[in-house]
């Protein structure tokens, strides 16, 4: 198991300006297929950043980091209370 260390932040034209770390585990976990192997979210909310750390079953890190990304961009793109919140500067 690999722990993935991710920050989204928040854009001007935010649904939501301020998301509580429950809201953003929910919203991550909405995206979660039984069997994608994710094994915890835990996040740290401020209040235009929010800290995920993604605890991912995997045989390597890099696809651990890879599972994780394409988690946040999922959720990122279909979760109504991550509207106008966006990775992070340096994640690609």
């Amino acid at each position: 198991m690999y722990l993935v260390n991710i920050a989204i932040k928040r854009t001007p034209d935010a649904a939501f300006p301020v998301l509580a770390e429950d809201q953003a585990i929910a919203a991550l976990r909405a995206e979660v297929a039984p069997d994608d192997g994710l094994e915890h979210i835990s996040a740290r909310a401020g209040p235009d950043v929010v800290h995920v750390g993604i605890f991912w079953l995997s045989h390597n890190r890099e696809t651990a980091e890879m599972n994780a990304l394409r988690l946040c961009r999922k959720a990122l793109e279909h979760q109504p209370l991550l509207v106008g919140w966006q990775l992070a500067d340096g994640i690609s």
